[in-house]
């Protein structure tokens, strides 16, 4: 039996085949790596300007120097000071209550020498009532209710009481309610009598008492009514 032979030179033909195509493999290999490679180094390169460049951009905060606590206290003491300073008041009422706090709901004294008292605190309590606390530290005081006014150093109580007698000239009021009580005192304990007529009469005197109550005194003699509770009015 015979047996077939390739044919001449085939054998040779198929190595450099594949040759090439292992060649052509290596070539895109190496082209593909190579250009990974610059790619990530040209990616990394922008990474770096857009830092550097964000970095430049935002300027970095200066710290804020912060003052020694001894000219913070300097300062804090200073305007304090700016703010409030003792004063003198003279009293100019017979009677003027004390309250043990701002809240007025209870009284711990009486002041009823129409003397002279040093304010070393104020504050603005509810309905614009303004408070001044005694540096005796006895109480607080009502200061804005017509009670007590600045007092001058130089101003005499001769002239002081002038002023409070100036103030206190008699004064017609009408009452607006159909039964107002008449007390006997300004404890409001001891009712006398009852104004029925909605009519006009003349306050003589004026007194504070508990809870701010403001009494008058009726140029009668009949005894005190009280003024502050809208059931009366000025008149005239």
């Amino acid at each position: 039996m015979n047996s077939e032979n390739p044919p001449p030179g085939r054998g040779k033909t198929v190595l450099v085949a594949v040759n090439i195509a292992l060649s052509v493999v290596i070539l895109m290999a190496i082209v593909f790596f190579v250009g990974y490679f610059i790619r990530e180094k040209e990616s990394n390169s922008d990474n770096a300007a857009t830092l550097t460049t964000v970095e430049q951009a935002t300027p970095t905060p200066e710290p804020t120097p912060t003052p020694p606590p001894e000219a913070s206290q300097e300062i804090l003491t200073t305007a304090t000071n700016e703010v409030f300073s003792p004063y003198l008041v003279k009293v100019l009422v017979n009677s003027l209550p004390i309250f043990n706090s701002t809240n007025g709901s209870n009284i711990v004294g009486w002041i009823e020498d129409k003397g002279i008292y040093t304010i070393v605190e104020e504050y603005v309590g509810t309905e614009f009532t303004l408070w001044g606390k005694l540096k005796s530290g006895a109480g607080w005081i009502i200061l804005n209710n017509y009670s007590v006014e600045v007092y001058n150093q130089n101003q005499s109580q001769n002239q002081s009481q002038a002023t409070y007698e100036e103030e206190m000239q008699p004064y017609l009021i009408k009452v607006l309610v159909n039964s107002l009580p008449i007390y006997s005192n300004t404890n409001g304990d001891n009712v006398v009598g009852w104004i029925e007529d909605k009519g006009i009469y003349t306050i003589v005197e004026e007194y504070y008492g508990g809870y701010s109550t403001l009494w008058g005194k009726l140029k009668s003699g009949a005894g005190w009514i009280i003024l502050n509770d809208y059931s009366v009015e000025m008149y005239g």
